[in-house]
């Protein structure tokens, strides 16, 4: 195998998606597509950051924020708001999909090993928070995928 080969198999193709006042960081395959955002239906006697059920790909599937989940204030989607719908990692559960809402477009980045740095996680940060990095200067929080599909199941079952 040569360099280049070895190389681009260490590299993680990721996004960016910018939230209000930090990035998080998730790996392109986790992302199912980005939408506009748009006003998803009220779900009754849900938790603060469950925003709703939307309507995608003839399917409903639950809108969460994560900054509510992290215990800040819900966020008021701006201009360019638009919503990450995000493939659950084990595809057979139900449902199969959720939308994050983000701020604005996210960005594409090659993540490779020394483009990254572990920053240490605060004690008060919450379980949804896997890991805090350094990616390419940029300030990120890598989410606990297991735990925000967690919290979504748990609304409804």
């Amino acid at each position: 195998m040569t360099l280049t080969a070895t190389a681009a198999v260490r590299a993680v193709r990721s996004l960016l998606l910018p939230i209000t006042d930090h990035l998080l960081l998730l790996p392109n395959a986790a992302v199912a597509e980005i939408i506009p955002y748009e006003e998803p239906d009220p779900v009754a006697k849900a938790p603060d950051w469950m925003l709703g059920m939307l309507l995608w790909r003839d399917r409903k599937i639950p809108m969460i924020s994560f900054e509510a989940i992290c215990g800040a204030p819900r966020p008021v989607p701006g201009p360019r708001a638009r919503l990450a719908v995000i493939n659950v990692l084990e595809g057979s559960q139900d449902p199969p999909f959720y939308a994050l809402a983000i701020q604005d477009l996210p960005h594409l980045v090659q993540v490779e090993p020394d483009g990254v740095r572990v920053v240490e996680v605060p004690k008060t940060t919450h379980p949804a928070v896997r890991q805090m990095v350094e990616v390419y200067g940029e300030f990120a929080q890598i989410p606990s995928l297991e735990t925000l599909e967690a919290m979504v199941r748990n609304v409804f079952f």
